[in-house]
């Protein structure tokens, strides 16, 4: 118990170390949040135990440049590009205003919802399925005056039932809806993400350039301030890829993840103890991405250990706020 506790100490290091700062500063956002994985790192190479320190080092960098991890880095920066492109070209207003035409007010909520879910087992990324939809949930909130934090569908057709749709709806300019609606038609027949996130990225710049809003050069710089953005998720993701490594060479998720499922005997247990561990990250850090980063290596192993769906297991990252509602 000593040893697990041990090699899982630089996620407890992590978690601790933000939360008491946060509350000691009355914020949660005004501790930067790579500062506090930077300190964690470097506490999980000074602790980690049978290896010389070159060696800590090297099990650090191999963790925080893995196949997975890259993969993830290249969806955010696609991602970036993809939703600041969009935004600058009018497509995610043009999406706004076609979701308020068509759907009644008291289904907006539920219909997001239900766009999350679909999106997220399509294309087995919660990540991919934030930045796709986060925008135009921003925008309708903004419009409704209802952002809505607990994300069950009953719920949500309850809250929308008191929620009323805009006298009169924004303009619809059908040609910008275009690259949002292929991105997610796209996603929800199986394509790959990063084939998605381009093809969004190609009709941002022709739909721009057709309406004459941007040249080439102005399309560029949408890209280029969009994948800037996501510069400090980006370290975020390598220096928690780095941490988990070293927690992994060492013995500690696989102590969590026996801790943790002591007592599952079924794939229902198996999700709600994924949903149970990101919700307490989540509490802690007040940071939805970082709590999916640092807890989604780990729900993997629970999925393999138990045999479940990858793509279920991305909709039980998101949809956590479940288990902090109740």
């Amino acid at each position: 118990m000593k040893k697990g506790l041990l090699a899982l100490s630089p996620l407890l290091f992590f978690v601790v170390l933000y939360l008491l700062t946060s509350l000691i500063a009355g914020d949660f956002y005004k501790v930067p949040i790579t500062v506090a994985f930077m300190l964690s790192s470097i506490y999980a190479v000074i602790v980690m135990y049978g290896f010389p320190l070159d060696q800590r080092i090297k099990i650090f960098l191999k963790g925080a440049g893995g196949s997975g991890l890259m993969l993830m880095i290249w969806i955010f920066v696609l991602a970036g590009a993809f939703a600041n492109s969009a935004k600058v070209m009018g497509s995610i207003d043009a999406t706004v205003n076609l979701t308020l035409t068509l759907l009644p007010g008291s289904m907006i909520l539920a219909g997001l919802f239900v766009a999350a879910c679909f999106i997220s087992m399509s294309i087995g990324t919660s990540v991919g399925t934030i930045v796709a939809l986060t925008p135009i949930a921003t925008g309708l909130a903004e419009q409704c005056g209802s952002p809505a934090a607990v994300v069950i569908l009953l719920i949500y057709i309850f809250m929308g039932s008191e929620v009323a749709s805009p006298e009169q709806p924004g303009t619809v300019d059908y040609l910008k809806v275009i690259p949002y609606l292929v991105v997610i038609v796209c996603a929800a027949f199986g394509v790959n993400v990063l084939a998605v996130l381009t093809l969004g990225i190609m009709l941002t710049g022709i739909v721009d350039i057709a309406y004459g809003q941007y040249d080439l050069f102005g399309w560029f710089q949408a890209m280029g301030d969009g994948i800037l953005s996501m510069g400090e998720l980006i370290i975020i993701t390598m220096m928690a890829g780095g941490m988990l490594e070293i927690i992994r060479v060492n013995g500690g998720i696989d102590y969590l993840i026996e801790t943790l499922t002591k007592r599952v005997s079924g794939k229902r247990g198996a999700y709600l103890s994924i949903g149970f561990l990101v919700s307490v990250v989540d509490v802690c850090t007040a940071n939805n991405t970082v709590a999916i980063l640092t807890v989604g290596d780990i729900s993997k192993r629970i999925g393999e250990k138990f045999g479940l769906d990858s793509r279920k297991c991305a909709s039980v990252l998101i949809s956590k706020e479940i288990l902090i509602a109740l």
